[in-house]
Parts: C-alpha cells; structure tokens; sequence
C-alpha cells in the first residue's frame, strides 16, 4: 500500500504535545503521528467491544428498566462499603 499525504490543521498545542512525545521516543513528530493515528484506528469501536454483553443482555430478557435498578442498587452497595 502505498502512502497518501493528508494536511490537517492542529492546534499549538497539540503540536507541542506530538514534538514533546515524539523526542521522547527519538523520532519525528510527523512519525508519532503517524503512529498514534494508526494504534488510534485499529481500536476496536465501543460498537464492537460490547458486541457480546449487549448481546448476552437482549438474549436475557431483561428490561433496561430492571438493569437500571440493578445498577443503581450495585452503586448503593459500593457506596455504603466505603462509608
């Protein structure tokens, strides 16, 4: 695959926050950038990685309406253990 150029416009202080990390780890800027765009789009999407617990949940039966309370009285629970 060949590389494509893209101009973006970035703000100084990301700027600085690419040149900073980017001589920390000895490379140039444009490089980090490079990288961090890369990791950034091989993440999963938040979609995909609750695939399963959504569908787990669907599969239950269970209302948003009953998981809300469960939640709710999960909170309850923690908060009074750390009172």
């Amino acid at each position: 695959m060949s590389p494509t150029t893209m101009t973006l416009p970035i703000d100084t202080e990301i700027e600085s926050w690419l040149a900073k990390n980017a001589a920390a780890q000895g490379i140039k800027a444009e490089q980090f950038a490079v990288e961090a765009l890369r990791r950034l789009a091989r993440r999963p999407s938040i979609d995909e990685v609750f695939a399963d617990v959504q569908a787990e949940f669907e599969a239950s039966g269970m209302t948003d309406e009953e998981l809300g309370h469960i939640i709710e009285q999960a909170v309850t629970e923690v908060r009074a253990a750390k009172a």
